[in-house]
């Protein structure tokens, strides 16, 4: 069995791998199945189970598409009729509705791995994301419930605080996303691309291809306990 480090580091690649601006050149405009998906029909349980149970041999998005879609194919169809949209516009539209749940899933699932290398025995599945826990975290016989939430350089990111949802104590989690290219046409670094290098570089990592990824200290003890 591949250990913890090992596993993040095959995560981490898979993530670098992604064809990002391919995607987002194929799907950013496309938004026409954008009503709530009844659970039966949501890509999460898909999503972890290939991601996070399996735990290598990552399929691509579009390879992740085809098995969501081959398993559900009638339950969509019964929602497509339902809803009444045509065919045309609802295969459109469900590969980009998927496509941005996809990348946005993945980098919860990359935290779980990064949490994971420190600690072991980390808990992540479906029936936890509708608790509002994306990871679940035993420490020292404590369990600790994390819910991760991203803003932006324009918005000020928060310590980590405690909420109470259906009577879980959730230990928000806060990260920063570069709203910017982070070089210039001259290539050097974005200024502000550099403050969010000097605050985050030893929690945070962006990729070539713009995700996102977390490194293990992002979920070290002292940074994700409250005062």
């Amino acid at each position: 069995m591949k250990d913890n480090m090992t596993l993040l580091e095959n995560i981490n690649n898979f993530l670098a791998s992604v064809d990002v601006q391919t995607y987002r050149e194929k799907y950013s405009h496309i938004k026409l199945v954008e009503l709530d998906l009844p659970k039966n029909i949501q890509a999460i349980r898909h999503l972890y189970r290939e991601y996070w149970e399996r735990r290598e041999n990552f399929p691509t998005f579009d390879n992740f598409y085809r098995i969501y879609y081959g398993e559900l194919s009638e339950e969509l169809e019964f929602f497509r009729i339902k809803t009444m949209f045509s065919k045309e516009t609802f295969y459109r539209g469900l590969p980009a509705r998927i496509y941005r749940t996809w990348a946005s899933l993945l980098t919860q699932i990359q935290g779980g791995y990064a949490a994971d290398s420190i600690y072991g025995g980390v808990e992540m599945s479906a029936e936890l994301d509708y608790q509002g826990i994306d990871i679940r975290i035993n420490c020292n016989n404590q369990i600790l419930n994390i819910q991760i939430k991203k803003e932006t350089m324009s918005r000020e990111v928060r310590a980590p605080w405690r909420a109470i949802k259906r009577k879980v104590p959730i230990i928000m989690v806060y990260y920063e996303v570069p709203d910017c290219d982070p070089k210039t046409k001259t290539g050097k670094d974005r200024v502000p691309f550099q403050r969010w290098l000097n605050k985050w570089n030893d929690k945070l990592e962006r990729l070539d291809n713009g995700f996102i990824i977390f490194r293990p200290k992002m979920f070290a003890y002292k940074n994700i306990m409250i005062p």
